[in-house]
């Protein structure tokens, strides 16, 4: 997860300009796994806690770290550009 993250942010110190590339990365990312997974167990039929639960996990991590990466720059490094980038792809991280 943090290497996805390093090769997205592709920075040591990550910035505004980052953003929208990282997260949109990770969600698209997540998306097409997410698809791969439905099909698998649609042909497979295994419903279980483990094929299901911890796939999703799976899936989800790299979409969690890097927001929680925009998160703490908000926090620590806040500025215009920033909140702007942050508000763009907000909407598609809730979603």
């Amino acid at each position: 997860i943090r290497c996805f993250c390093r090769r997205a942010f592709r920075s040591s110190a990550p910035s505004a300009v980052h953003v929208k590339d990282a997260v949109s990365g990770a969600l698209s990312s997540m998306e097409s796994e997410f698809e791969s997974l439905e099909s698998r167990l649609q042909q497979s039929g295994d419903v279980s806690y483990s094929a299901v639960i911890e796939e999703l996990e799976k899936l989800e991590a790299p979409v969690e770290y890097s927001w929680g990466v925009v998160n703490h720059l908000m926090g620590v490094k806040n500025s215009d550009e920033l909140r702007a980038a942050h508000g763009e792809v907000q909407g598609e991280v809730v979603k």
